[in-house]
Parts: C-alpha cells; sequence; structure tokens
C-alpha cells in the first residue's frame, strides 16, 4: 500500500483533481495518504464501492467508456480505478477467473505489476497518464496494441 504525495487542486485551476458525476465529489486519489488501496479501510474502498454501485448495468457501463473515450476529464481518474479492480479480478488465483480471463502466469505477473505501479502513484503527474497507456500496451497482444496505439 504505497502512498506518494500530490496536491489535491491543480495549480491552473483551484479545483478538486478528481470529481465523478456519477458520485459526490472526492477529494482524494491515488497520491493520497488515506487512499491505501488493497485495504478495506481506506478511500480506495470506498472509491471502489462507489464505482461498482454506478457501473451495475450495460448501459451505465458503456456512458461511462463512451465518456472516458472522449477524454472526459471528470472519468479519466475513475477508469484508473476500473482498471485495477478488472486487473485484480483477472489475475486472482481463482481457478474459474484463471479460465475465463486465459491469462497464464507471466500475463498474470506482468499485469499485477501495472497494479501495483498504480498503486505506487507511477501514473500520476506530468505524463502519468502515457506511462499508463504504454504498460497497458505492453502488455497486450499486437492487433490490440496497434489499435490502441492510433488513439
Amino acid at each position: 500500500m504505497a502512498t506518494c504525495v500530490a496536491p489535491l487542486f491543480t495549480a491552473a485551476v483551484l479545483q478538486p483533481r478528481i470529481v465523478h458525476r456519477h458520485g459526490p465529489p472526492q477529494l482524494s486519489g491515488w497520491s493520497d495518504p488515506d487512499w491505501q488501496w488493497g485495504s478495506a479501510t481506506g478511500a480506495a474502498h470506498a472509491e471502489a464501492a462507489r464505482l461498482r454501485s454506478s457501473l451495475q448495468t450495460p448501459e451505465q457501463r458503456s456512458r461511462f467508456l463512451t465518456d472516458v473515450g472522449l477524454l472526459d476529464p471528470l472519468d479519466f481518474d475513475d477508469s484508473k480505478i476500473v482498471l485495477a479492480l478488472k486487473i485484480q479480478r483477472a489475475t486472482s488465483a481463482a481457478k474459474p477467473r484463471l479460465e475465463t480471463y486465459g491469462l497464464d502466469a507471466d500475463e498474470r505477473a506482468a499485469w499485477r505489476q501495472v497494479m501495483d505501479d498504480l498503486a505506487a502513484c507511477r501514473f500520476e503527474g506530468h505524463r502519468g497518464d502515457e506511462l499508463l497507456a504504454d504498460a497497458c500496451i505492453d502488455r497486450l497482444g499486437l492487433i490490440e496494441a496497434k489499435r490502441l496505439s492510433a488513439l
């Protein structure tokens, strides 16, 4: 459960760094000491619960993906949480999940590293989003990497 220090407000505009239209504004994120990714008591746990409840239906998930795809800054930070939750699920050692996602041990380890890097704030700040995209592209097959690099 790594933490790093980053401002809660941007210098350019004095607004909360993370605000999501699907729930109340929250001022914590990966760099907040109270975030505690992986803990059942940290702010990350509350945010994951909020996202799970706001993304229960296919329509809600489709809208969320559309907003993120349109580079909606209000949704992009939440997409990191969604990605980390999906990685957690896909890299779980539970046999039915291993069969569902079809990842071998090396692929699970590689994706787990992305989640660990998210928790360590490697993808925060200047070029953080680029680094995250590069990390994902590195782990995807050639066809998906080409498709995503066009974004």
